[in-house]
């Protein structure tokens, strides 16, 4: 999940900072991948993490706290872009995914190996 934070954070500042149009849609298809991949990954380690009486709950949980800061998010970042500029907005949301990252690493400690997987 790190990495594909920082990934995403690198595309989408590819996207705010290019002046051409190649070189932003290689960051857009970048920002889009990752983004797509830590979905995935977020869906799988809820299914494997969670017990199966209380899975669905948690996939809404998850969904909801992903809904509410697109919309925190993206009202704050719309308010950026409409003062300052776009491309100033889409700096400060690169800088977000690295924030985002450094959490993501901070929680990877927490636990010394990962959870063993058992197949049935």
């Amino acid at each position: 999940m790190v990495v594909l934070n920082v990934f995403t954070a690198i595309g989408v500042g590819l996207l705010a900072q290019s002046g051409l149009l190649a070189i932003a849609l290689v960051g857009m298809v970048a920002q889009g991948t990752a983004r797509s991949i830590a979905r995935t990954v977020t869906v799988g380690w809820t299914n494997h993490f969670t017990d199966r009486s209380n899975r669905a709950t948690v996939h809404s949980f998850v969904g909801q706290a992903q809904s509410l800061g697109e919309i925190s998010g993206g009202i704050i970042l719309g308010i950026v872009a409409q003062r300052v500029g776009i491309s100033a907005a889409l700096t400060a949301s690169a800088v977000i995914y690295l924030l985002a990252s450094g959490w993501s690493r901070r929680g990877h400690t927490r636990w010394a190996a990962p959870a063993p997987v058992r197949f049935r």
